[in-house]
């Protein structure tokens, strides 16, 4: 957390960080450039895969080949994903079919920089707009420029990070209900097919959607010689009271680690859980996000059994944590199986059976599958199977039937060996159960 504590915080011995009232930026002439970056994750340990920034006058693209690899839903949501080739690993554009150029990080970082400065110019600094609702993508920033030791380059470029979601929330509440970027995109802009898969194209979207929301008609309002420094005054002003100054940035960041830290501590309590399937794994990180939110760690929890058993740990949960009764018991529960097994056995979730009246297609539509038991009929002392559906799609043709008269195990034998009719064709409307699948 070395240099990137800044002195206006202090952190505790639990790892905890005490901020400061936040700092409202002064007012001042600087340049606004909106910005994003595409990543191989959600998480604090991913890395970046491209840097997009852009102003009325200038704008910057840069893509960064990564050391880990893309997650599944960064692939689908960027559109890029890495292939090797010999022993090369190259960043490929997946939609285009093209491989992408790219930089080390560190390169990317330094002409980010350098880039910032050119359109800082002889203004008072940089303000950074980028609108998000996860709010990743600034700790990701700062985390990769610290660790190439260039966040002291960076702080005298920019001044502060401008919250695009949460201007767009505050001035169009009455009339807009989701405030996603696709969505103000659409509505405010008029353009349904937007391109936002890559972050130069979402950073241009960002600025025009912040134009719009301050009541500006368009970018030429701001690119106008005569009126375009007055209105870029009046759309930075509009953000001043939604902008973080960097020091503030940097203190969430340190924040964001601790708060990581503590996740890790309660990995062994909440193993089981997400071992098993989405919705367990999904319940384990709310509860998790609970105990991290009151501020406890394992080692706090652990203290608690061992002074004073399940009443220790009841105590501790109930006083800290301020949840529903549900969530408080199952707490309880969780932490005493993992700290006393032998007397609180892991209780093991049965899994919850989907039945095939409830196939849906891709359109959502519900799907008509025959049962099992109506679909099969009974021929010369052979089962004949009525549809793909009774036995899983792919697993076989419709007109193939389980011969019960051979030796164990059965065998697969076709309709057309029988003197009989053939199996039923299978319903046009019938689809192929999902493939099983993610921060």
């Amino acid at each position: 957390m070395d240099n990137m504590v800044s002195s206006n915080t202090t952190e505790e011995s639990d790892g905890k960080v005490e901020n400061t009232k936040p700092t409202e930026l002064p007012a001042g002439n600087y340049t606004l450039v909106s910005w994003d970056l595409d990543t191989t994750g959600s998480r604090l340990v991913d890395e970046i895969c491209q840097i997009g920034a852009y102003t009325p006058t200038s704008s910057f693209s840069q893509y960064v080949m990564p050391y880990r690899d893309l997650t599944q839903a960064a692939r689908r949501r960027h559109n890029i994903r890495i292939i090797t080739i010999g022993r090369f690993r190259m960043l490929k554009d997946v939609k285009r079919g093209r491989v992408l150029k790219t930089k080390s990080e560190v390169s990317a970082l330094t002409d980010f920089i350098q880039w910032l400065s050119e359109a800082k110019g002889d203004k008072d600094g940089v303000v950074l707009l980028k609108h998000e609702n996860r709010k990743i993508m600034t700790p990701l920033l700062l985390e990769a420029l610290g660790k190439y030791n260039l966040m002291d380059d960076f702080r005298k470029v920019v001044v502060g990070f401008a919250d695009g979601y949460a201007f767009a929330e505050n001035k169009c509440a009455k009339s807009v209900r989701y405030f996603t970027l696709r969505t103000l995109t659409s509505i405010l802009l008029h353009r349904d097919d937007q391109e936002l898969d890559h972050a130069h194209n979402r950073a241009q979207a960002i600025y025009e959607v912040a134009t719009n929301v301050a009541g500006l008609e368009n970018l030429d309002a701001i690119k106008d010689p005569e009126k375009g420094p007055k209105n870029l005054a009046i759309l930075v002003d509009a953000l001043r009271p939604f902008t973080l100054t960097v020091s503030e940035e940097e203190n969430s960041l340190v924040n964001l680690r601790a708060t990581v830290v503590r996740q890790d501590s309660f990995r062994p309590v909440f193993a089981a859980m997400l071992s098993r399937n989405s919705r367990e794994r999904q319940r384990a990180f709310n509860l998790r996000n609970i105990l991290v939110g009151a501020g406890l760690n394992y080692e706090s929890t652990r203290l608690a059994h061992e002074k004073s058993g399940v009443e220790g740990v009841k105590t501790l949960v109930s006083e800290a944590v301020q949840a529903k009764v549900k969530d408080l018991d199952d707490l309880v529960r969780i932490l005493m199986e993992h700290f006393a097994p032998e007397d609180y056995p892991k209780s093991v979730p049965t899994e919850k059976i989907v039945r095939n009246g409830n196939r849906r297609d891709s359109s959502g539509k519900r799907v008509r599958v025959k049962s099992e038991s109506k679909g099969k009929k009974i021929q010369n002392g052979e089962v004949t199977v009525g549809s793909i559906g009774e036995i899983g799609a792919g697993d076989a043709p419709s007109d193939t039937t389980l011969d019960t008269t051979a030796s164990s195990p059965c065998k697969l034998v076709t309709s057309s060996t029988q003197s009989g009719d053939s199996s039923p064709p299978p319903l046009e409307n019938e689809v192929a159960s999902a493939d099983s699948s993610t921060h």
